[in-house]
């Protein structure tokens, strides 16, 4: 028998608020993503995937296999559905200041997967330099340590070697959670010039599958949200 794996779907939400100078008026703009977090009830974590050894650097594989990666050091084992989604909540939330982080730094990667019949290369990405820019380490960012993902040898391995967010100058960071509906925020804020907020919310449906991905069910169908079922 498989084991149950549960996908908690959710929707962000990324907001940018700017102070236009020129005419003294703020701009706002939103824009909407979906994802998902596969949850294996046996383990009380995130699967360890196994693909094909020639698919194993397709995006969708690329980050689940992060995500679970994130997850493997914690001691923290969720019991019900309610403490699964503040767990795949919190591990959304970190796995996005981390993207931040990453999205910032150049570089080409080569890798090979085991079983596989030759190298990938990963092109290198371009990168935008902000003006007046710094280097802000997590021990600067507010209530970075209520995200229980951030409590790693892994997580401190990775900031030191990554470095910090490079914002301009003056910018503060922030981890928040706010209640009903249960919400994540990442927020950058300098004053007087923009506020930017990454919320991970919304409409969370609950699946089951087996891990190879087959027979999937979604059991539930309706506009509420599911981040706290009985």
């Amino acid at each position: 028998m498989y084991p149950r794996l549960i996908s908690a779907v959710g929707i962000g939400v990324i907001t940018l608020l700017v102070a236009v100078l020129a005419s003294l008026k703020a701009s706002r703009q939103d824009a909407k993503f979906t994802t998902a977090v596969i949850f294996d009830e046996s383990a009380h974590r995130p699967p360890i995937l196994r693909p094909d050894p020639d698919h194993a650097f397709d995006p969708t594989f690329q980050r689940l296999s992060r995500l679970t990666s994130l997850t493997l050091e914690s001691k923290d084992t969720p019991q019900n559905i309610d403490e699964v989604f503040r767990y795949c909540g919190e591990l959304l939330q970190y796995k996005l200041l981390i993207d931040l982080r990453d999205a910032q730094r150049e570089g080409t990667g080569v890798g090979s997967a085991l079983g596989s019949t030759g190298l990938h290369v990963s092109p290198a990405q371009a990168i935008v330099k902000l003006p007046d820019q710094v280097e802000i380490p997590p021990s600067q960012f507010g209530q970075y340590e209520s995200n229980r993902f951030s409590k790693t040898p892994s997580a401190a391995f990775g900031w030191e070697t990554m470095g910090g967010l490079r914002l301009p100058r003056g910018t503060s960071v922030e981890l928040e959670t706010k209640t009903g509906p249960e919400r994540r925020i990442i927020r950058l804020v300098k004053k007087g010039y923009f506020v930017f907020e990454i919320t991970v919310a919304g409409f969370q449906q609950l699946f089951t599958m087996n891990p190879d991905g087959s027979g999937q069910t979604q059991i539930t169908h309706d506009a509420a949200n599911h981040d706290t079922p009985s």
